[in-house]
């Protein structure tokens, strides 16, 4: 195994170097996958022998959508099929389009550990087992949110939900079943509430909003909620002040950005020139973003101004450069602590949201 891509969090690599060793493990007729050894002779350049920086690595075209077609075992490093056989397939949750498929053995899991250790940064609440609210099943979410309840060593109760039959309903304009459907889930979640010792709630803001806006639930959530994590759809900023301050004052919000091709940015405790109050970072440098020129997709938008995202993994298990996203963000700063660009301000760029219904998720 090569260590550079489990390094520990004190000791993690140069991204350049980063870059080396992942063209050589990914393009290695002996340990690269066959979709990246096959799609190699379609490329006008060697990623062997021309891709050694982030600039090189902007050659690479976004591949993403081919992989909502092809077979996902194609994308096992032949370098992996000697470990222990552990792998996992998650899908994206189709917003964009039919769903992306991905596998995972390790590395998502190593990027769930790193949430862990920002948590504690944040001095996240560590009593009381925690409630998943959101999609599980195909969706790395639900696996992730269970690894860290699992990592502080509590339980951690599921209310699975399908995102895509929420979107489903409200493309065909069936807004009573959405309440229906958002009622069932909200009931189970308060049943759970009612019995078990939970003080961790996931959420995404539209259930949140949900719970809100029903006085009896919110009261119940308001007292067991000693922390609040949200993700999966973009949130106004007056939606989360409203969530911080008036509704969950006692509760820490916290929020995590991300999806199953990108997996998981955590929001990062204030920092001085931060330009809003919550700013993602991703797991660098193994995944890393730029924001870009929509207009200009080569073209980095300056700090302070908002762009499209675009973001690169570098694991052993999976090479996605330059992965577009469908989301607009502002690009923050780096930090002393927090060495690459965050993100804040996220939300559905603009020309796509005709297309893209977020649903609950």
């Amino acid at each position: 195994m090569n260590d550079i891509f489990n390094r520990d969090f004190n000791d993690l690599p140069d991204l350049d170097e980063l870059i080396v060793e992942t063209m050589r493990w990914h393009f290695s007729s002996k340990t690269g996958s066959p979709f990246w050894l096959s799609y190699r002779k379609q490329l006008d350049f060697d990623p062997l022998t021309d891709i050694k920086t982030v600039e090189d690595l902007k050659r690479f075209p976004d591949v993403s959508t081919l992989w909502r077609d092809i077979p996902v075992r194609d994308l096992i490093p032949q370098g992996c099929l000697t470990d222990e056989w552990r792998f996992l397939v998650f899908e994206s949750g189709g917003t964009t389009g039919a769903p992306k498929r991905i596998i995972e053995m390790n590395s998502r899991k190593r990027g769930v550990e790193w949430v862990n250790h920002v948590l504690q940064m944040h001095q996240f609440p560590d009593d009381g087992d925690w409630i998943h609210i959101g999609p599980a099943g195909p969706h790395a979410v639900g696996r992730s949110v269970g690894l860290l309840a699992q990592m502080r060593k509590k339980l951690c109760y599921y209310i699975d939900f399908d995102p895509r039959w929420v979107k489903l309903c409200i493309k065909n304009k069936k807004a009573e079943e959405v309440k229906l459907y958002i009622d069932h889930v909200i009931e189970q979640a308060a049943s759970i509430l009612e019995t078990q010792p939970v003080s961790v709630i996931f959420a995404t803001p539209p259930v949140l909003e949900e719970i809100c806006s029903r006085p009896k639930t919110l009261d119940l959530f308001r007292k067991r909620a000693k922390a609040i994590i949200w993700s999966g759809t973009s949130i106004s900023d007056e939606t989360l002040r409203l969530l911080e301050e008036e509704f969950f004052p006692d509760s820490k919000i916290m929020g995590l950005y991300g999806n199953t091709m990108m997996g998981i940015a955590i929001q990062r405790p204030p920092h001085p020139g931060d330009l809003d109050r919550c700013v993602f970072q991703t797991f660098y440098p193994y995944c890393f973003i730029d924001v870009v020129d929509p207009e200009n997709l080569q073209q980095t938008v300056e700090y302070g101004k908002a762009g499209q995202v675009k973001v690169t993994l570098l694991s052993r298990e999976l090479f996605l450069p330059n992965n577009l996203e469908r989301d607009v963000a502002v690009r923050n700063q780096a930090t002393d602590v927090f060495k690459s660009d965050g993100l804040s301000k996220v939300k559905v760029l603009k020309n796509q949201q005709q297309s893209i219904i977020e649903g609950v998720y």
